[in-house]
């Protein structure tokens, strides 16, 4: 209950599986439905700064 009330963006990852929880901050905020939804866009939650910022890399874009 904490983990989703909070007002501030919060996921845990590991690094073989990347994201493997999120906040409905997170969802809200990033426009996700879902943990799946967002790992059938992206691999990587830096995936997000990057391309916002458009730091992504045409190696990444692929």
């Amino acid at each position: 209950m904490l983990f989703n009330d909070q007002e501030n963006i919060v996921f845990t990852l590991n690094q073989t599986d990347g994201v493997i929880k999120a906040n409905r901050k997170f969802f809200e905020t990033f426009g996700f439905d879902s943990l799946e939804d967002f790992k059938e866009k992206h691999q990587c939650i830096c995936e997000l700064f990057l391309e916002r910022d458009k730091y992504q890399s045409a190696t990444m874009a692929s």
